[in-house]
Parts: structure tokens; C-alpha cells; sequence
């Protein structure tokens, strides 16, 4: 039977609230899906044998979860899993030629026996140099099977899977985007139509001004137009989202929203450590740093750009922190201006019901709720952005010029 790998990619760790932790949460599901491009049903059975009952059902169910993104990687990404099958296949195909070496010496052995016991020694010669020859041959494919075995969690290995899984995390963040776009803008158009038609009326009867209502029909046209842009944008997210994670964009699978951050993690991130691992995992200055100097020239030049490279890592993870600081005070801002707004709605609800505002007046508190929720809602996921970008800046993706 195959050898299977355990999960060692990273899983971006704002789901449980802190940075660079390497932990997952996995949700679990009911309903199960059919099998996509990167994955067979004998993989969607070994799941149960990898992962417990409920995390093996998250990951088959037709819900595509923040937290699960890295195992869905691992598991199934075309990329990842081909890669690592390419290796598994030629571990089986190693393990199956020495096993058949193994008979072989194992006959050239008992020939050897039966050529002692008849004293031909010729022929005892002839079996040991062959039994001899199986043995280095068994021993020459251990050797093979170990350094494949190794290759399945080498450096390369793992940074491929990283940066798929990277890619997806971008694309989850990218679908969420346009989603809340599309939705956005099917509530202003709702809202922005009834506004029109109340505008025009009141124009008729000499309420309205002919500017009121222009105005009133320019909105609608843009959310219109926002609406046309979201859903196209939305489509193209989801189908490369399925893509990543080896589904196909016609199962029906939908995707979770992504969950709310813990914004009081951010208080207790450790900048000393972080900074440590930005500049080890930093793929230009690993590059520099595997790079051959011949010469004592060559080392100094080396030793320089290394410690340039790690300067300027230091400036641009400062940049990231900050961004992602200025993004978390953005996002309580938002969200107290948005509890704000929905006091202020519930108060226009109770007058509207007790006839105490016109409906054109309620459609405008309507509208400027709608907007104070927007502007929470993509506050949310500036923070999500931001928080992707120091992470993945911690792990190594951050552009330098060195």
C-alpha cells in the first residue's frame, strides 16, 4: 500500500486568531461531494484512514471552509497531489523490482545450498557471485526508495504546496471580495429603484427636484453596472478557487464565508520572532544564500547582499505590521460606525411603522445603513488581506531588491 504523508503545509492562522501557528480548523460536514480533477475515490476513502471520522467528512463535504484550505491543498490540489504521486508511483514500481530481486536472491541461495551439499563448487562460485549481485541490486533500490521517501517532504516539495496554497487563500479572499460586491449591489439596486420611482412621483407633484431624481437614477445605473462587473469577477473566483483545491466548478459546491478575525490576537503577535523567520524563509535571500562563492571576494559579496537583503526585509515586515495595525483600527472604526447605523435603523423602522416618516425618507435610511454596512463589511476584509499579507510575508513571499 502506498505510503501516505500527514499534512505539513501551512494553514494561514487567522481562523483561530493568531499568526504564524501552523494550525488548522477543520469543520466538520454531512453531505459528501463527487470526486474532482485532483482526487479519486480511493483517495476520498484513505481520508478516513488519515484524518478522523469528522475532519475527513469536512473535507468531502460540498462546502469549501476558510480553515480547511491547506488540507484541501494537500489532499488535492492537481499540482500538489501530482507531484507527490509522480514519487509515490515510483516508490511502488522501486519497491515491486525489489521485491522480485528479493525471490531472485532468495533461488540463488538455496542453489548455492544445494551445490555445497553436492560439493560442486563451480557451480557454488557461480550462485554466490549471482546471489551477491541480487544483494547490491536490492541494496542499490533501499537506497533509491529512501532518498524518494525523503523527497516527499523536501524543501521543494513543501514550497510548492506552500505557494498553492497561498495562491489559494488569495482566490477564497478574491471570491469573498466579489460575493460581497454582488451583494452589495443587488441591495443598493433594490433600494436605489424604489428611491427612483418615490423621487419621481414627488417630481410630479412638485416634491422633488429635477436634480433629486437625476441623481437618484445615476446611483441605480452605477450599482447596475457594479452588478454586472461583481458577478463576472465572482464567476472567474470560483472557478479557479475549485480549480486549487481539485473541484470541479459544476458539483455545486459552495464556498463559506470567511470568518470574522479575532482582532485581539493581533495585540500578541510576536514581531522579534517573526522578523527571525521572514528573513530565514525569504525565498531571495535563500536563493543568495545557497549560491556558491569560489572566491574570498565572492564570500564578502555574498555575506553583504545577505545582509542587505535581510535589512530590507526588516523595513518591508515593518511595512506589513503597520498596514495591518492601521487596517485593524479601520476595522473597528467600521464596525462601531456600522452599530451605530443599526441603532439608527432600528429607530427609523419604529418611526416608519408608526407612520412618523414618509417611505421616501425610510428608502434614504435604508440606503445610508446600506452604506455603513458596506463600509464594515470591506473593512472586514482589508483586515483579511492585510493579515494574509504579513503572514505570507513571515513565510518567505516578500519582493526585495537585492
Amino acid at each position: 500500500m502506498r505510503q501516505r504523508i500527514l499534512i505539513r503545509g501551512v494553514c494561514l492562522a487567522l481562523t483561530l486568531g493568531f499568526l504564524a501557528a501552523g494550525q488548522c480548523l477543520l469543520v466538520a460536514g454531512e453531505s459528501f461531494a463527487a470526486t474532482g480533477p485532483g482526487r479519486t475515490d480511493e483517495d476520498d476513502g484513505a481520508l478516513y484512514e488519515e484524518y478522523d471520522e469528522a475532519t475527513a467528512a469536512a473535507l468531502l463535504d460540498d462546502v469549501i471552509e476558510f480553515g480547511e484550505l491547506a488540507s484541501l491543498v494537500h489532499e488535492f490540489n492537481p499540482t500538489v497531489k501530482d507531484a507527490r504521486d509522480a514519487i509515490l508511483d515510483s516508490i511502488d514500481e522501486a519497491e515491486d523490482t525489489r521485491a522480485g530481486l528479493a525471490l531472485e536472491r532468495r533461488d540463488s541461495e538455496d542453489r548455492m545450498d544445494d551445490a555445497e551439499d553436492e560439493g560442486d563448487a563451480e557451480s557454488y562460485a557461480a550462485y554466490a557471485a549471482e546471489e551477491q549481485t541480487y544483494r547490491s541490486a536490492m541494496g542499490s533500490y533501499y537506497n533509491q526508495i529512501d532518498r524518494l521517501s525523503r523527497s516527499l517532504t523536501s524543501t521543494s516539495m513543501r514550497q510548492a504546496e506552500k505557494a498553492q496554497l497561498k495562491n489559494a487563500y488569495s482566490l477564497m479572499i478574491q471570491y469573498e471580495t466579489q460575493r460581497l460586491a454582488k451583494e452589495q449591489a443587488e441591495k443598493a439596486i433594490e433600494l436605489y429603484t424604489e428611491q427612483y420611482a418615490l423621487l419621481q412621483t414627488q417630481q410630479a407633484a412638485g416634491l422633488a427636484t429635477a436634480a433629486e431624481v437625476s441623481a437618484a437614477r445615476d446611483s441605480l445605473l452605477s450599482a447596475q453596472a457594479s452588478l454586472k462587473t461583481s458577478e463576472i469577477s465572482l464567476q472567474s473566483a470560483y472557478e479557479d478557487l475549485c480549480e486549487i483545491v481539485g473541484r470541479e466548478p459544476d458539483e455545486g459546491v459552495t464556498v463559506a464565508r470567511i470568518p470574522e478575525p479575532d482582532v485581539s490576537s493581533l495585540e500578541n503577535v510576536d514581531r522579534e520572532t517573526d522578523l527571525k523567520y521572514a528573513r530565514w524563509n525569504n525565498s531571495q535571500i535563500v536563493t543568495t544564500r545557497h549560491t556558491s562563492a569560489k572566491t574570498t571576494g565572492d564570500t564578502k559579496r555574498k555575506k553583504a547582499t545577505i545582509a542587505s537583503g535581510e535589512q530590507l526585509v526588516e523595513v518591508e515586515l515593518n511595512v506589513a505590521y503597520q498596514s495591518m495595525m492601521e487596517a485593524k483600527t479601520g476595522y473597528e472604526a467600521a464596525q462601531a460606525s456600522y452599530e451605530a447605523a443599526l441603532m439608527q435603523m432600528n429607530l427609523a423602522d419604529v418611526k416608519y411603522q408608526n407612520g412618523m416618516s414618509s417611505r421616501v425618507d425610510y428608502v434614504q435610511d435604508e440606503v445610508t445603513f446600506l452604506q455603513s454596512q458596506t463600509a464594515w463589511e470591506n473593512a472586514k476584509l482589508a483586515l483579511v488581506k492585510a493579515i494574509d499579507t504579513y503572514y505570507w510575508a513571515v513565510e518567505g513571499y516578500l519582493t526585495i531588491n537585492i
